[in-house]
């Protein structure tokens, strides 16, 4: 059975995006396609549903469908660093988030200079 992914899940994003500039609301929504886009292609259904930012870390909170083997998106992270341009070449993953049906998946900031030419690519 083919599960609709916007029926299925409701985004809502706790962060205030109006605090943050123009190239890191862009940045980070790129980001978020990038991550959902390419669990996508391994056949695990995700959704980012929160945006927590730490001082050196985005951290996106994603929705996963019933039945996804977090062993799959475990295996993955290396693919997910690489999407991202990771700017250590790793992200960090919390599978489940204690206390939440969510999981985390930690990404490093870029210095202000990779931002700028990531976005401007």
């Amino acid at each position: 059975m083919v599960v609709n992914q916007e029926k299925f899940f409701q985004t809502k994003m706790e962060t205030k995006l109006e605090e943050l500039d123009a190239k890191e609301k862009k940045f980070i929504s790129m980001n978020a396609i990038l991550i959902e886009k390419t669990l996508e292609g391994f056949d695990c259904l995700v959704r980012i549903a929160e945006l927590k930012i730490h001082p050196k870390t985005y951290e996106y909170r994603l929705e996963i469908a019933m039945g996804t083997d977090l062993r799959e998106i475990e295996r993955h992270s290396r693919e997910i660093a690489l999407a991202v341009a990771s700017p250590t070449g790793k992200v960090e993953l919390e599978i489940p988030i204690p206390g939440r049906s969510l999981i985390g998946i930690k990404v490093p900031k870029p210095s202000r200079e990779a931002l700028e030419k990531m976005i401007s690519s």
